[in-house]
């Protein structure tokens, strides 16, 4: 391809002054100054001070005026410069517009290859909600063209995956909490998010644990009540742990068992 390189030159130049007659207004100026600053009218002046105010705001009006149309002349030939130079600057973005175009449409069906070979691999399965093509990591292995190197990065990211399922897992236990809850949040959280969250749930489990309360949410992502099996016959519902889950999980726990007439107890600790 040729140089596309492109300098505008403008004459070199310096803008002259504004010649005006700054020292007769400057003059007449502070005459006003002396004869009004401080001064004070009574009410008999009333007539005088309109008159007087009539002629300052006139004065006021006429530096205005002035001060307007000096602008528009001296903004002229910069205008004049602005619209030529934006036409071929319009011009160019034309150029840009059609060339962008096609690369966005070669980087799409490039993408949509990448992934069509990601998702063919049988680790996919394993991995897809966990998935966002639209993440860097992706970004920057949609560049391979190899699909072997393809693979392998992706196996390396199933990998990753992997070991962050067992650790979110095995913290979560640690805390005695659902790890399946907080894996599923890997779906949508960062590992370092999910982390941190387990940390603060256990701070928050362990708070009502030494206060002798029943838990009433960690982690809140579950969308079904806790699996509780309520017998027919049952009059008194009993647990071996603390039941865990949303506000709005052990609240449809609790109304179902008044509905069927079962009170909730909790467990005095051993």
């Amino acid at each position: 391809m040729a140089n596309n390189e492109l300098v505008v030159v403008t004459n070199e130049f310096s803008l002259p002054s504004i010649q005006w007659n700054k020292d007769e207004v400057n003059g007449k100026v502070s005459e006003l100054t002396k004869k009004f600053d401080g001064l004070v009218f009574d009410q008999e002046q009333l007539p005088s001070a309109k008159k007087d105010l009539a002629g300052l705001r006139k004065v006021k009006t006429n530096l205005n005026n002035e001060k307007k149309k000096v602008k528009t002349e001296w903004n002229a030939n910069y205008t004049i410069f602005e619209n030529e130079i934006k036409e071929s600057m319009g011009e160019v973005d034309t150029l840009i517009a059609s060339i962008d175009l096609q690369v966005k449409e070669f980087e799409t069906k490039l993408k949509e290859d990448r992934i069509a070979v990601i998702k063919s691999l049988k680790e996919w399965k394993v991995v897809e909600d966990y998935v966002d093509f639209n993440e860097d990591w992706t970004k920057k292995k949609f560049a391979t063209k190899d699909d072997k190197t393809l693979k392998e990065l992706f196996v390396t990211y199933l990998e990753q995956i992997t070991s962050w399922k067992s650790t979110i897992t095995m913290m979560a236990n640690s805390h005695k909490l659902i790890a399946a809850d907080y894996v599923e949040l890997l779906k949508t959280k960062s590992y370092e998010e999910v982390s941190k969250k387990i940390v603060a749930d256990a701070e928050l489990l362990k708070k009502h644990e030494d206060n002798n309360e029943p838990v009433i949410e960690v982690p809140g992502i579950v969308a079904e009540i806790p699996k509780v099996f309520i017998a027919e016959d049952a009059t008194v519902l009993t647990a071996p742990r603390n039941l865990i889950g949303t506000m709005e999980q052990l609240k449809a726990l609790k109304d179902y068992a008044i509905k069927i007439g079962v009170k909730i107890e909790r467990i005095p600790n051993d």
